[in-house]
């Protein structure tokens, strides 16, 4: 009956994945139906991958596709991720579809790193530069911000200060120097359990470990 049932659903998976009720239906079929249902199930859902990614309700689709589905069905999503993730850090729901995919893809977590490491290049560029002040564009997501936050109070030994000003997407992270001049960057201050293979905060479930554990400006 479930294979019945999931058949006739992947040309409508989509956009019953982001359907307030349709939603639940969708989950209950990927967790239910047997593999050629649930894999013809998923591969619809997929299809839509770059706008349920992002979606409230879509992107807990694809997380349970990521967190419970084995890897010969999750495999094409996590694929069509690695070039999104920029994007997806960015927004409030797709942080969370990568930090699913983070454990069963290096592509994934070495394209969040990527990511963050360009964050960290700026601040410690303005570091190092005659400027007292800097403010990082507008779109930054609260997990962003907070990796900045987590990077300036490690390294910037209280010389770098950091705080978030404004509202909704008009949300900016303002950065200023302690004594108004260049300043040398120490390392990370964090337990080695709590780094990256490189010595930086490189996963997103990593620093959300991090942060629950000890006070952070707000993001």
């Amino acid at each position: 009956r479930v294979a019945a049932a999931a058949d006739p659903c992947p040309p409508a998976a989509a956009r019953l994945a982001a359907h307030p009720n349709g939603t639940y239906a969708v989950q209950a079929l990927l967790q239910a139906a047997p593999g050629d249902a649930q894999a013809r199930l998923a591969a619809a859902v997929v299809a839509e991958a770059p706008a349920l990614a992002v979606h409230p309700l879509g992107s807990r689709v694809l997380q349970l596709i990521l967190r419970e589905l084995p890897l010969p069905v999750s495999g094409p999503l996590v694929a069509s991720l690695v070039p999104d993730v920029p994007r997806l850090l960015r927004s409030a729901h797709g942080i969370f579809v990568v930090g699913e995919a983070e454990p069963l893809s290096a592509a994934v977590r070495a394209a969040v790193r990527a990511d963050l490491r360009e964050l960290e290049d700026r601040v410690a560029a303005f570091a190092a530069s005659p400027e007292r002040t800097m403010q990082l564009p507008e779109g930054l997501s609260a997990f962003q911000r907070k990796h900045v936050h987590c990077f300036v109070r490690s390294r910037g030994r209280g010389a770098l200060r950091s705080v978030s000003i404004g509202e909704g997407p008009e949300r900016r992270l303002h950065l200023w120097k302690a004594a108004g001049e260049a300043l040398e960057l120490g390392p990370w201050r964090l337990a080695e359990e709590e780094l990256g293979e490189d010595g930086g905060l490189g996963s997103v479930r990593m620093l959300w470990r991090q942060l629950e554990g000890r006070e952070v400006a707000q993001g």
